[in-house]
């Protein structure tokens, strides 16, 4: 998310599970690659260019992050899905996690 942008977190809870929203005013995720973006060694097409703060550079990740991200939360019975409208549009990430073990 490029400076002045946003990222929210939200969490709502019932009596089995809990639920988070990321959700951030960055570049968004292209219909094409959204069920793609928890493949290992993906990167999508549109993160050749990265912002962070005052520093900017041209560089691909490794397309790690989100795959260790999907394992962590699948390990604790959970799920992840994201969803955008988009390029230049933002995402948003929720997860799903019971808050008993073997739910």
């Amino acid at each position: 998310t490029p400076d002045g942008g946003s990222i929210k977190v939200l969490f709502n809870k019932d009596e089995k599970k809990i639920k988070i929203v990321v959700e951030d005013s960055g570049v968004g995720i292209e219909n094409s690659e959204i069920d793609r973006i928890f493949d290992r060694f993906y990167a999508g097409s549109n993160s050749m260019h990265h912002q962070s703060g005052k520093f900017e550079f041209n560089s691909r990740g490794t397309g790690l992050g989100l795959a260790i991200v999907k394992s962590y939360i699948e390990a604790h019975k959970g799920t992840i899905w994201a969803e955008s409208e988009g390029n230049g549009k933002g995402s948003r990430f929720y997860i799903l996690l019971p808050l008993e073990a073997g739910e």
